[in-house]
């Protein structure tokens, strides 16, 4: 359960990461 939490954060990180990615994207557009 702790593993699959750990893992389930990650992922967030990961997704918000490339969420800062497309933003940018859209700003230098």
């Amino acid at each position: 359960m702790k593993k699959k939490k750990k893992f389930y954060r990650s992922r967030l990180i990961q997704g918000r990461k490339q969420m800062w990615e497309i933003t940018s994207l859209w700003g230098v557009s």
